[in-house]
Formats: C-alpha cells, structure tokens, sequence
C-alpha cells in the first residue's frame, strides 16, 4: 500500500477522487497549509505526494527540489490552476512526475495515479540498481546541467541556483561522486 500526501485548499476532493478509485494507496495526511504538510512528509515518508504549487508561494521550485533531494524516491505531481506552466521543464529535470490542472478531472487524476504507482513499482523489482541517494540525484542533475550549457559561462555558484542547493553542498557532492571538482568537470565536458 503507497502511503500519499495531499498538500492543496481543494485537498477533500482530490482525497475523494483518489479513494474511490480503489488505488493501492492510503492518503495518510490531507492538509491546505503547506508548513503542516511538509512536516506531514516528513512524519510518514509518503511514496507519493500532490502538492499544490499556490501554497508554496513564490519558493515552490526551491521547495520542491528541496524535497526531491530528501526524499527521491517519493513522486510528486505538482498541482497548478496554469495551463500551461512555465514552470514545467525546470519541475521536470528536478525530478517532479507530472502536474495536474485545477479544477480536477477525475482522469487526470487517474492517469497521475497511474503514472506514480508505476514508478514506484519499477523502483521495487528485485533486479534493480540500489535506490539512488540524494546526493547522486544532485549530481545527475548538475552533469545534466552541466552538458546542456557546457558552451555558457558557467560557475560553480550559477550551476548551484539551477538546481536548488547550496554552492558548498553541490562542491561537496561532487567531488564525492565523481572525485572530480566542479572546474574540472567542466573542462572533461568541454573537450
């Protein structure tokens, strides 16, 4: 049984939508503030979590990578009132499964359930690579990064705010991972 988290102000009917649909879920936390049901993930390390990007304010970028980075294995469909987001592809290569429009369409909501449960059953089979850490998930996204802009001017600090982490952290990690530095990683990728 996926455990899920709903962190949305229109949180009672998406858990309604979601449960009568049978899922092999359990919504263990519903709430409309987002303080609440950060500390809702971090209580019951759900596999799976909507969270609507309004009740994140301005920092919901910075907040989802954040908890991608803690917890990489979790699913996150971002939930949105755009039609588009501009937000997408910057959502996307930080590691979020999908986004879902308001007002909800119960086979959206479906086809994001689906998309979720598949994703963590591949994360399961026994033939599997061990689970990444959050530290190689950082890493995979600043090679990405990396090799996308390689021909930019790009320093150690720009590369730390396009995936969300500190400066010091990003050097740490990989240097761990690679036990290369962050300039001659660069110069590998340049020539």
């Amino acid at each position: 049984m996926y455990k899920v988290v709903i962190i949305d102000n229109e949180r009672n009917e998406l858990e309604r939508i979601i449960e009568t649909k049978q899922y092999p879920c359990k919504v263990v936390a519903s709430e409309y503030d987002a303080a609440k049901g950060i500390a809702d993930i971090w209580q019951y390390r759900p596999d799976i979590l909507f969270m609507d990007m309004k009740a994140l304010g301005g920092d919901s970028m910075i907040t989802l990578s954040r908890l991608k980075t803690e917890f990489p294995d979790m699913q996150i469909t971002a939930l949105t009132e755009e039609k588009e987001p501009d937000s997408a592809k910057v959502a996307q290569r930080n590691g979020i499964t999908g986004f879902l429009r308001k007002p909800y369409d119960s086979q959206e909501v479906g086809k994001a359930m689906k998309v979720m449960i598949e994703k963590q059953k591949e994360r399961e089979k026994p033939t599997q690579e061990p689970k990444t850490s959050s530290g190689s998930f950082i890493v995979h996204n600043a090679l990405h990064y990396m090799q996308e802009h390689y021909t930019e001017k790009l320093s150690l600090t720009d590369l730390a705010d396009q995936i969300y982490v500190s400066q010091w952290y990003l050097s740490k990690q990989l240097h761990k991972h690679t036990g290369k530095s962050f300039n001659d990683l660069l110069n590998a990728i340049r020539i």
